[in-house]
């Protein structure tokens, strides 16, 4: 998510784009900090932010009459790619997506889940928390995420991602943005297969750069 946004907000400085998100979509986009990156790049006619739950919507209609040059899902979680395979529209992304299928529009995809993707980012969390009586992270969060008397936690439904937690733990028991392994199972895999016949598959956000700002 985070390396998407720095390509999208390269790209909206020099095109029209509408951003559409899933619910999980928008919570994701804030957990990693990033949801300034796509309001900020909005506001306006063709430059809208849209978030489901939202049953009817003016970009169906656009994407079926061709208006966009494209769709682009960056990051395409496994649920979504699962059901833009099996040919599910419930939401805003997937509706569209469908859309697009249909109008021969051109459709680019970043997947989360595929055999090159090895390593995953994970939020801001805390181990190893020494149970300071006074915490400086529990004390300056923004948004009340860092909670607990003794040993704190993150509640990840408050946390924005800001990452101030990080810098002032004196014990770095707080780390935010951190990779991890990861390997996609074969079930994934055979779906990411089938999308290739209506979407171009791309492997990085490096591609999904490259492809944005060629156009």
């Amino acid at each position: 998510m985070r390396e998407s946004a720095e390509v999208f907000e390269e790209f909206a400085k020099k095109a029209e784009v509408t951003v559409i998100f899933t619910k999980a979509g928008y919570e994701i986009a804030k957990l990693y900090g990033v949801l300034k990156k796509f309001e900020l790049a909005t506001g306006g006619y063709y430059r809208e932010l849209e978030v489901d739950p939202k049953p009817l919507s003016h970009v169906y209609g656009r994407v079926m009459r061709r208006r966009y040059d494209l769709l682009a899902v960056a990051p395409m979680s496994a649920n979504t790619m699962v059901k833009f395979a099996l040919g599910i529209a419930d939401n805003l992304v997937t509706t569209s997506l469908a859309m697009a299928r249909k109008a021969g529009l051109k459709i680019l995809v970043l997947p989360t889940d595929a055999p090159w993707v090895k390593e995953t980012t994970l939020p801001c969390l805390i181990e190893g928390c020494e149970a300071c009586t006074q915490c400086p992270p529990q004390r300056a969060c923004p948004t009340g995420a860092v909670v607990g008397e003794g040993i704190r936690r993150i509640l990840l439904e408050k946390c924005v991602g800001c990452g101030l937690c990080a810098e002032l733990c004196p014990f770095g028991a707080v780390k935010c943005f951190a990779k991890a392994p990861f390997e996609a199972d074969e079930l994934e895999v055979g779906y990411l297969k089938r999308i290739e016949r209506w979407a171009e598959v791309l492997k990085s956000p490096e591609e999904l750069r490259r492809a944005l700002l060629a156009r």
